[in-house]
């Protein structure tokens, strides 16, 4: 059995958090923002028991032929990313401050729901880039 400090240990290690930025020529910014909770490993059995309290999505992808495949679940709802966050956000170390943020920004996005992107969404989602930035592996 899964409890909330092991997936919030989970999340801090294996775990994404984010505010995505799509393209969308529908949109008159030409894009839209999708918060997201990634949570990535190579244990199905894991993933399947981890999937069963946060309700998200499962996908696989193998990287390289010969390696081992590596599951994903997705959590891309704002109800669902809320809940998620609101249970194990205190116990994150690590990931603190995405989940504060991402939580703000799912807020936001609730109240704001049909009009646009608020001052502070967009923010938000800048800090997400800057956060998330991969730089060079030494």
């Amino acid at each position: 059995m899964i409890n909330k400090q092991y997936l919030a240990g989970f999340i801090d290690g294996e775990g994404y958090l984010s505010v995505l930025t799509h393209k969308d020529s529908r949109t008159s910014r030409g894009y839209t923002l999708h918060p997201i909770i990634n949570i990535s490993g190579s244990e199905k059995d894991v993933l399947d028991e981890i999937n069963r309290l946060v309700k998200g999505r499962i996908r696989t992808k193998q990287k390289q032929k010969g390696c081992k495949k590596v599951y994903d679940i997705q959590i891309q709802d704002l109800e669902g990313i809320k809940n998620c966050l609101k249970v194990i956000s205190p116990y994150l170390l690590i990931k603190k401050e995405q989940a504060t943020l991402l939580i703000e920004f799912v807020n936001l996005r609730i109240k704001n729901k049909n009009k646009g992107y608020s001052d502070r969404e967009l923010e938000i989602a800048q800090i997400f880039k800057t956060i998330n930035k991969r730089g060079e592996s030494c």
